[in-house]
């Protein structure tokens, strides 16, 4: 699994793929992870009309109509909070407070096996409120897109799946560091081989040394003696 790579998933509630893009290096546990997320701009009217999910006008950065998915009942899909949305969405109604730790949809995923170990699926379903003089509640109000509930849906791989996976990456591990161990074993059988060698040549070398050491020895004195029967000749 790569940091630059983008993750893509369909999602039957929404009649929709999506991607994910790589927000950050992060750990689960001790375990490393790479933490994947929806793009700011996933719901902007650009991105949406580049990928023919609009037909007609865009109702603003940040939401996504679903009436065509949920047979024509006027629904929108946004992040919670209106998070990444245009200013306007969140101005509309008093106390939204977007927070990319509370409200970002992000999984983490171990980067060897591109499994998610841990996820938050965090979306918001928003209605279009319109003014009806014949009804009390919206009469007096101003066109709104409002929220009407988020969720945040936490993803957690059971225990057992995860000590399989730190099982896995144990053993890539020494998969990875086989070769250089490979190498020292070899080298070590090398130079275990070669000490003895090493030392029969010491020894005949030494050997060596002290036979002609021997020699000279026994040539010195040869010639002494030749030199002494000499002189005494002469005499």
């Amino acid at each position: 699994m790569k940091r630059d790579q983008n993750i893509y998933i369909f999602n039957p509630e929404m009649c929709r793929s999506y991607s994910m893009i790589y927000l950050k290096d992060n750990s689960i546990d001790g375990m490393p992870t790479y933490d994947f997320h929806l793009p700011p701009d996933i719901f902007s009217c650009s991105n949406m009309k580049k990928e023919g999910f609009i037909e007609k006008e865009c109702h603003g950065n940040g939401v996504f109509n679903l009436s065509r998915c949920k047979d024509g009942i006027s629904s929108f899909l946004s992040q919670p909070h209106f998070l990444n949305a245009e200013e306007k969405f969140v101005k509309s109604i008093v106390g939204l407070k977007p927070d990319k730790d509370k409200h970002d949809f992000i999984f983490h995923y171990e980067p060897l096996s591109g499994v998610p170990i841990e996820g938050n699926v965090r979306l918001q379903i928003n209605i279009f409120l319109h003014r009806n003089k014949n009804i009390d509640i919206v009469k007096n109000i101003n066109p709104v897109l409002f929220p009407f509930f988020w969720f945040d849906e936490k993803i957690c791989l059971d225990k057992k799946i995860i000590d399989k996976l730190n099982y896995i990456r144990l053993a890539f591990k020494v998969i990875n560091y086989l070769p250089l161990v490979l190498f020292f074993v070899g080298l070590s059988f090398v130079l275990i081989l070669l000490i003895p060698k090493t030392k029969t040549l010491n020894l005949i070398k030494k050997k060596d040394s002290k036979k002609k050491r021997v020699l000279e020895n026994q040539s010195s004195l040869t010639e002494r003696i030749r030199f002494k029967n000499e002189n005494s000749i002469n005499i």
